[in-house]
């Protein structure tokens, strides 16, 4: 069941937390992402720095924009671009200045570890039929024991899925009825 609950978190991005404080020191740029117990980091949504978003960039993209990127000593007031060099480290491209503010928020996603034991509330409470559906896809798929159904898991593979990407929709859209997507009509 936690390979499901893994999987349903990393495609959803249900699973959500923000922190409204991290302190921030002149000259560093690494900062560790600290997730709950028995849990992992997905990804970073969103950060700020001094109420001003930092953009997240990619390292291959700093390759191909930015010559001898790495070597970069600067110190700026407000940070402008991270990457996540792991899924336990935020990385700025720049370090704090003196003058920087010595905080910033960001908005994580975490799914549950491989070791995990018990899911956080959040995934009993509104997913565990859907949680279910990817297990017993799985179960039903292995080889070698009474209760192996080919059928069955296809089935159950496909619920898990449709049900994958209603919640991603329905969290896209943060459960409200108002879509993201906006079509403009055309004027003639």
């Amino acid at each position: 069941m936690r390979y499901a609950a893994i999987e349903f978190c990393e495609y959803t991005l249900t699973w959500r937390q923000t922190i409204e404080k991290h302190r921030v020191n002149v000259g560093v740029i690494d900062y560790d992402i600290t997730p709950p117990d028995c849990s992992t980091v997905v990804t970073v949504l969103y950060a700020d720095h001094n109420g001003t978003r930092i953009l997240p960039i990619t390292q291959k993209s700093l390759d191909n924009t930015i010559d001898m990127w790495r070597d970069i000593k600067t110190q700026q007031d407000v940070i402008q671009f991270y990457y996540l060099p792991d899924r336990s480290t935020l990385r700025f491209l720049c370090s704090p200045s003196v003058f920087a503010s010595k905080i910033i928020h960001y908005e994580l996603v975490y799914a549950p570890s491989v070791d995990t034991e018990v899911l956080p509330d959040i995934l009993y409470r509104y997913h565990l039929d859907s949680i279910c559906k990817g297990a017993k896809s799985r179960l039903f798929m292995m080889q070698g024991v009474e209760w192996t159904n080919p059928n069955l898991s296809v089935y159950y593979r496909t619920e898990f899925e449709r049900a994958m990407k209603k919640e991603k929709s329905d969290r896209m859209n943060d459960y409200t009825r108002t879509s993201t997507l906006r079509i403009q009509p055309i004027s003639y």
